[in-house]
């Protein structure tokens, strides 16, 4: 084999590479040259590697070979922990565990190229052989299921104690002992009524029913359990039988559960009766509870709808493994890393609403896809394709507790120990952030700003599939109202469209304020851009009063009173609703009501002048009736063009204008004078600025057009008003 390779690789000692850093690259070629060695074996691994990319160099691009270190291309990180999400990752267990195992100067070989763009794009290739760090050949036909019980005993063995947990204590033994259904994969049938502690696995999956009716005979419907289907015998024992016609991916996920040891298997369509409103609304609201206390969770990462089956099991995975030896060394190009795919969009099944909350609750994960089987458990990260299985956990004190794990971060102040550890392995107070508060927040950012590019079948179910996890976030009633936290509800009703976003409101989510990102439809999703930093937080918001429309008809209302970020609710009575405002409260479910200032703006020409469709979401300048710019508002031309005016009014303020940097005129910029007399502007870090909506009114309710900025010192705040926004 070594005889064939290309002049240009026949002096490459390869086995180099996979011990010994390299800080001088080889240069294989222009990829024009390296595309035309048909002959090379490994010109033609790296053509393939390249070409499974993302992105392709030019033909003029330079490619380059050099290494790095094994165990680092394992690390992941954890992206739900907002700002601080860099410190979350294994990438100490990994270290821990290669020092153990004498692995540390294993290396994988790095092929990259510089982009047009400037950026560095590479891709890796892995040794294959025996041993930690080291690549494992993925058969396209078959998942390695014995990979996968080592994977779940090594987390079984090491991952135990206090700190360390990865399969939760049972939280809710009366709900998992009395109303969890489960199949019974020994005797294939639904059974409900098990004790608190026994082990199940759960399946996540898409549903794409539509898909699947379209390659079905008319009247076609998927097989799901009714009301119809439950039988209770003499005794009150409760038995369903399973469907006839099984679709295969629960097929699929019944045969994994068997073959890895488990005898129940939760599955949706399945274990909830379909047809009894009650108890599905129940059973959704329990969700948290579902997948938190499943011993695993199965996920059909690449299914396009419940049909599709398991990779690796009912059907043949998409994607096989290219390798190649090369004087004397076996290797193969790197499959995309748990964390690529785990923070992506390749994947259907992470591009659907409900998977989010089911990814995130459950404490270990079998992602299942066309590429390979992933194991994610609170603690460590594995795949079939590179042997990283660190047993032991890193004893380093700059480690994070469950790295993997979706946590909750409390308001409350951390105490003094937490704080003198963070100062001595990370050199500041609270790793990231600048205060101690803020780290609620990064968090619920995080996760919104993902889960609002999800899609859904039905619109209105986007509160419910996100209640589970909110829930993780702070457990107390009506903890979210909308889904916007309370105690950050000033900050958080200045959502807006991820920039060049498409966006419109929902009108089939039904019950939705318009203030709540959940009643809009974004193509990107949607953002809090400041808030990575504590200078950003609002202040001077206006007393909020909330009101809820219950169940049986009766309205609850209670006052938002914060104080250093302290929230008070005080409940009140709604005696203060408008007739109109009534009206709406029965079809939204929530309506806010405060006392605050409102004045009608013009809106100016777009920032950036660029051909943006005018349905994106893009900056615009605010004006006074004099042209003279006083602020920024984010929306779109369709809305600028309408006509009508354009009413505002004040939600809160801040004490730093950087997004309106030279978009206010100088009449209005704020002046200082130094010690010498002096008068000079004040820098845009230092205004104050009034967060303001964009509202039309319906009678005397405003509803939600789009957020914006405006300097306080161009805000009349003398015209004052009761204003219901629904």
């Amino acid at each position: 084999m070594s005889q064939s390779l290309c002049s240009t690789c026949q002096s490459i000692e390869f086995r180099n590479y996979i011990y010994e850093s390299r800080f001088i690259p080889t240069t294989l070629g222009s990829w024009r040259r390296i595309s035309s060695r048909h002959g090379c074996p490994f010109c033609s691994l790296v053509r393939d590697a390249i070409l499974s990319h993302e992105t392709q160099p030019s033909p003029k691009s330079i490619v380059k070979l050099s290494n790095w270190k094994s165990w680092k291309r394992c690390t992941s990180y954890n992206e739900y922990h907002g700002i601080r999400r860099m410190n979350y990752s294994n990438e100490f267990d990994l270290h821990s565990y290669a020092s153990k195992t004498r692995t540390l100067s294993r290396y994988q070989l790095d092929v990259y190229w510089v982009a047009n763009s400037g950026k560095r794009s590479h891709v890796y290739l892995r040794p294959l052989h025996p041993g930690p760090f080291f690549g494992r050949i993925v058969d396209q036909d078959y998942a390695d299921l014995a990979l996968c019980r080592k994977w779940l005993n090594i987390c079984d063995e090491h991952h135990t104690g206090l700190w360390e947990q990865c399969t939760s204590q049972k939280s809710s033994g009366r709900f998992l002992q009395y109303y969890l259904r489960l199949i019974d994969v020994e005797k294939m049938i639904i059974v409900r009524g098990l004790p608190d502690w026994t082990e199940y696995v759960a399946l996540s999956y898409v549903w794409g029913e539509d898909k699947m009716k379209r390659a079905r005979p008319p009247g076609w419907e998927m097989p799901r359990t009714l009301r119809a289907n439950v039988r209770t015998d003499k005794y009150g024992v409760e038995t369903i039988k399973l469907p006839g016609e099984l679709l295969y991916t629960i097929r699929d996920a019944i045969e994994v559960t068997r073959s890895i040891g488990y005898r129940y298997l939760w599955v949706d369509s399945l274990c909830i009766i379909q047809d009894d409103k009650q108890e599905k609304d129940f059973q959704i609201s329990m969700m948290d509870e579902i997948y938190n206390n499943a011993t695993l969770t199965i996920a059909a990462g690449s299914g396009l709808h419940a049909d599709w089956g398991l990779p690796g099991i009912s059907r043949r995975r998409r994607y096989a493994q290219r390798s190649a030896t090369v004087k004397g060394v076996e290797l193969a190009f790197e499959l995309p890393s748990f964390h690529e795919l785990n923070s992506g969009t390749s994947l259907v099944w992470n591009t659907r609403g409900w998977t989010l909350q089911e990814k995130l609750l459950s404490k270990r994960l079998l992602l299942f896809t066309d590429y390979q089987m992933y194991f994610r458990c609170a603690n460590s990260v594995c795949a079939e394709d590179i042997a990283m299985e660190a047993g032991a956990l890193s004893k380093s004190i700059k480690r994070r507790q469950n790295p993997f794990a979706w946590g909750t971060a409390p308001l409350e102040e951390p105490d003094l120990f937490e704080k003198v550890v963070d100062l001595i392995t990370f050199k500041k107070w609270k790793l990231t952030d600048k205060t101690w508060n803020l780290t609620f927040l990064p968090n619920y950012i995080a996760l919104i700003s993902e889960f609002s590019q999800r899609t859904f079948s039905f619109s209105q179910d986007r509160l419910k599939a996100i209640h589970g996890v909110l829930q993780t976030l702070d457990p107390s009633d009506r903890a979210f109202p909308g889904g916007l936290p309370q105690a950050w509800f000033a900050e958080t009703v200045l959502w807006q469209p991820r920039e060049k976003s498409r966006y419109s409101i929902d009108i089939k989510a039904a019950g939705i304020p318009t203030w709540s990102w959940a009643a809009w439809s974004f193509s990107e999703g949607c953002v809090w851009s400041e808030y990575a930093n504590s200078n950003a937080i609002v202040w001077g918001e206006p007393q909020t009063t909330i009101h809820v429309q219950e169940d049986r008809g009766s309205i609850n209302s209670y006052c938002l009173m914060m104080k250093n970020k302290k929230l008070k609710v005080n409940k009140t009575t709604p005696d203060k609703l408008s007739k109109n405002a009534r009206q709406l409260l029965k079809s939204s479910g929530t309506l806010l009501s405060f006392q605050t200032s409102l004045c009608v703006l013009q809106i100016e020409e777009v920032i950036l002048q660029q051909d943006v469709p005018e349905d994106l979401l893009k900056p615009y300048y605010l004006v006074d009736s004099e042209l003279n710019r006083i602020g920024k508002v984010w929306t779109c031309d369709h809305v600028v063009r309408a006509r009508r005016k354009h009413h505002f009014i004040a939600l809160s303020s801040r004490s730093t204008g950087s997004e309106l940097a030279g978009a206010v005129a100088r009449k209005y910029i704020p002046q200082s004078s130094d010690s010498e007399g002096t008068t000079s502007y004040d820098s845009p870090s230092s205004w104050r600025v009034t967060n303001v909506m964009l509202v039309v009114w319906s009678g005397d309710v405003a509803f939600r057009v789009a957020v914006g900025q405006v300097i306080s010192t161009a805000w009349d705040e003398k015209t004052t008003k009761l204003v219901f926004l629904g």
